[in-house]
This record gives structure tokens, sequence and C-alpha cells, in this order.
């Protein structure tokens, strides 16, 4: 009896060491919970305005008009979330028009649902249980996305999501692994548009603060002759390449400019002042160099040679008239 203990002692210490590597092994992304809105706390017109537009969802679904039930399911699932009719309705679309990431999203957070609400619609609940296990069969590969902003209010769109349509700011979804692209824009605020990839693990992503779109100014850049690019890195270190003469309006802030091509050391500084105008023509340093150092080293020995010939011509014509005048 006590070997059996001792033995199931051992065993359980040996599991867990071995649970505690792997998960000190894996890599851990923090996933947060979607945000729940409660549809029996909503004020008598949104509630009215969210049975309006769940309403129409599955009119237009039932009517297989599906981008216009995708449209007005999103828009009621944005003033509350609980309500399983709706958010079933939603990923029935979404697998319908073959959109396996955003039906297996929908489909999850339906099935995690506690057993009282699955017991109150259980007429739901077991076609959801056919439809996810078709869906899981289809893209069981899907990793968790999670989007958010920080500048509130920020609308969002994301190659293939949702139609590339504009979304609230956070994002909570399913996507197949790859590289994404956004456009964040809210209104009085510089848009601004950048690309993310999504690992086997799933990826949160943070979209950095809006800026004020009166807080730029206007910039014409020209390139010395010979060159058709330059590189931009703001004072956060971000990097990007343009194609030269270019001109348009930048975030107010100070800059380094180089050629393309060309080495870090290179860049000068370019500051850009809030509702400031100007011109900057990015000076050629490297070719600069090149064409300063050998003159300096070559002048002397070339102009040494040159005063050596024009004496020995006049020498040899001075010679000549003193012959000629003996």
């Amino acid at each position: 009896m006590n070997i059996r203990a001792n033995h199931s002692h051992a065993t359980r210490r040996l599991a867990m060491g071995i649970g505690c590597l792997i998960f000190a092994l894996a890599p851990a992304l923090a996933f947060a919970d979607r945000p729940e809105i409660n549809c029996d706390q909503l004020s008598d017109e949104d509630s009215q305005n969210f049975y309006d537009l769940s309403a129409r969802c599955a009119d237009a679904a039932a009517n297989k008009n599906y981008e216009e039930a995708l449209s007005l399911g999103i828009q009621a699932m944005s003033i509350c979330t609980t309500d399983v009719y709706t958010e079933y309705t939603l990923a029935r679309v979404y697998q319908l028009t073959n959109d396996c990431p955003n039906a297996y999203y929908h489909y999850e957070l339906l099935s995690n649902r506690p057993p009282e609400v699955q017991k109150d619609n259980a007429d739901i609940y077991k076609g959801l249980a056919k439809n996810f296990k078709e869906i899981k069969n289809k893209c069981g590969d899907v990793v968790t996305l999670e989007v958010v902003c920080e500048t509130p209010e920020t609308k969002i769109s994301i190659t293939g999501i949702n139609n590339g349509q504009r979304m609230s700011c956070p994002f909570f979804g399913k996507v197949t692994p790859g590289s994404f692209t956004y456009t964040a824009s809210k209104e009085g605020y510089t848009q601004i548009r950048d690309t993310f990839i999504v690992s086997a693990e799933g990826a949160n992503i943070t979209i950095p603060a809006l800026q004020d779109a009166n807080a730029t100014g206007y910039v014409r850049i020209r390139c010395p002759k010979g060159s058709s690019k330059f590189i931009l890195t703001d004072d956060k270190g971000k990097t990007e390449e343009y194609v030269c003469p270019w001109e348009g309006n930048l975030q107010a802030g100070t800059y380094k400019i180089r050629l393309g091509g060309s080495p870090a050391e290179d860049a000068t500084t370019l500051v850009i002042e809030k509702k400031g105008n100007i011109e900057y023509s990015i000076p050629n340093v490297a070719k600069a160099n090149c064409s300063a150092t050998p003159l300096s080293n070559s002048s002397a020995p070339v102009a040494g040679a040159l005063l050596a010939l024009l004496g020995a011509l006049g020498f040899g014509t001075l010679r000549r008239r003193r012959q000629n005048n003996a």
C-alpha cells in the first residue's frame, strides 16, 4: 500500500515537473476575453435598436442577402454581445459565406456559454454542435487574433477580415496565420497603415496612438541628381522609404533623412514644425566625401610637375635667346 502511494506521489511530481517545463518552453500569449455587453442592461432606446437590427439581420439571412445580414449582425453585436440568437445567426452567415475563421470564432464563444444558457436555447445548441464540428474539420488550424488601439474610438479595417470593412477597435477573432495589413483612422486624426504577422500561436497587436491631423507640416523633398529614393526615420525609430522627389504632409517632429543605399551615419536632421511649409534638398554626403579626399591628397604632386615642366621650357627659351645674341 505504501509502495503504491509513494509511486503515485512520484508520478504526480514527475508530471508536474514535465508540465512546468512544457509551459516554460512554450511561447505563451496572454489573450483577453472578448468584452461582453449584457443585452439585459441596455437602455430602452439601445434595446429597441438592437432588436431591430437583429430581426433585420435574420430576415436578410433567410432571404440569402448575406452581405446585408453580416453588416446588420455586426452592428447589432456592437450594441450588446450576450444574445445567443443574434450571435448564432452571425456565425451561420459566416459559415454560409465560407468565412471559416469568423464562423469558428463565434461558434466557439457560443459553445463556451454557461450550461443554463445552453439549456434555455436547446434548439440553437442542437444545430450549433453539428455546425461547429463541420467548421472544426474545415479550418481547425485557425488562431486567435486580438487588436487593441491606444487611441479610443479608433476605427480599423484589416485585409481578409470582414471583407475589409471598417470596424470598431478593439477586435477579437480567429484568423489563419499569415500577413495582414490594417488601416486605422479617426476623424481629426492622421490615418495610419501598417502590416503585421500572425504566427501559429496567434497574435496580440497594439495599434499606436493616432496623431492630431493638425499637428503636421507640409514638406517638399528633393534629391541630388542620380538619386531616386530617400529614407526617413522618425523619433520613434520607424523607418520608411520614399521615391524622390516627394511632397506631402508629415507629422510634426524631428526626423533623420538620408539617400537610399547610403549608410545610417550619412543621415541629416530634418525638423518639421506644426503647420510649417518647407523645402528640403538632401545633401549628397557620400559624393562630397569622395570628391574632397582625392583632391587634397593629389593636388601637390600634379602642381609640382606642372611647375617643373614650365620651368624647363622657360630655361630652354632663355638659353636660345642668349646664343642668338652672341
